[in-house]
């Protein structure tokens, strides 16, 4: 089958390797579509420790079961797809309380996590225990059900916040996980949606999902107003330093970006001002969650898929979202 592989900082290649064979409790998959993942567009820049060398990315994907492995039970050739690529062990102590997201020895698909490659999506097949595997409903698309990760990460990021009726809520960063964001928050009954960027079209995109106001921070000051909750969607020292200005005392912010790997933290504000810090980190049932919102036009992915290409243009894909003027969102691939 073909494959594309990463091959270091800007090589990408494509390789003819024997079809995977899935193992007892495993399904192999023909990939229908699959989405560039802004931790994979790092990757390809060569700044993304998670994405070592040679390695098949793609952890966000969809497609139709092809074949399954002797002992899978639920599952039968034919059916619609998408995976939870949280490869969790179901052992250690996160994962007895149930917080597999969290999981000390967990692989994903398409990545280094664990120190271990694991094959991803950008293929013609791949194969996934059963147990991650997540029929689809029959309204949703492949472009759409490819989605349904990053829109899992926006929506457990949103639930660690906890009631948002009422609130005034700010989001920082308007790339695909901040723009998920404010489509799930619009589902928990905010008083107000406020998103912040630098980047005009990007804040025009915040508008058409639901935020009430967009504010570029490149051209206008940070508000002197304060908010109950304030999203960091990007994650680096400037946004979370951001954060930590507009939250009202007593507030919470919830980092879902990970931009940065270490920042100086305002922690005399922190202190201070009492306001609480949460991380948030892939998901656990959101994926599930979210489908049912995107069967029920409570949220629309659609918007934010701003090209189909095949895999073969996977070259110029990324290289479109590596550039400060792209007017991309999010690119999905068909193998």
């Amino acid at each position: 089958m073909k494959a594309l592989q990463y091959e270091g900082a800007k090589e990408l290649r494509f390789i003819e390797i024997p079809i995977p064979e899935p193992k007892e409790d495993e399904v192999r998959i023909k990939v229908k579509a699959v989405a560039i993942c802004g931790s994979d567009l790092n990757g390809y820049k060569g700044v993304n420790s998670l994405r070592v060398a040679p390695l098949i990315m793609g952890h966000e994907f969809s497609g139709e079961i092809d074949c399954c492995g002797e002992k899978v039970k639920k599952l039968k050739k034919g059916v619609r797809v998408t995976v939870n690529p949280t490869l969790y062990c179901g052992e250690c102590e996160n994962c007895i309380k149930a917080n597999y997201n969290l999981c000390d020895k967990k692989t994903v698909p398409g990545t280094s996590v664990g120190k271990v490659n694991v094959p991803g999506a950008m293929a013609e097949y791949i194969c996934v225990r059963e147990k991650n595997v997540i029929p689809l409903l029959d309204s949703i698309t492949f472009e759409e059900a490819a989605m349904l990760e990053p829109m899992g990460v926006s929506l457990h990021g949103v639930k660690r916040a906890g009631n948002l009726k009422n609130q005034k809520v700010a989001v920082i960063g308007a790339g695909p996980i901040g723009l998920m964001a404010i489509q799930c928050i619009c589902n928990f009954q905010a008083e107000e949606i406020v998103c912040m960027d630098l980047i005009d079209r990007r804040l025009q995109a915040s508008l058409e999902c639901g935020a009430g106001r967009a504010i570029n921070l490149k051209a206008d000051a940070l508000p002197e107003e304060k908010f109950d909750v304030v999203f960091d969607c990007v994650g680096n020292e400037k946004t979370i330093t951001q954060a930590a200005q507009i939250v009202r005392n007593d507030g919470k912010i919830i980092v879902i970006g990970m931009a940065a790997s270490e920042i100086h933290f305002p922690i005399k504000k922190f202190v201070a001002n009492e306001f609480k810090m949460y991380g948030s980190y892939q998901y656990l049932d959101e994926m599930k969650e979210a489908m049912e919102l995107l069967a029920n036009k409570k949220i629309d992915v659609k918007k934010m898929i701003t090209s189909v290409l095949p895999l073969e243009k996977a070259e110029d894909a990324f290289e479109s979202l590596c550039s400060p003027e792209t007017k991309e969102i999010k690119i999905v691939l068909k193998p």
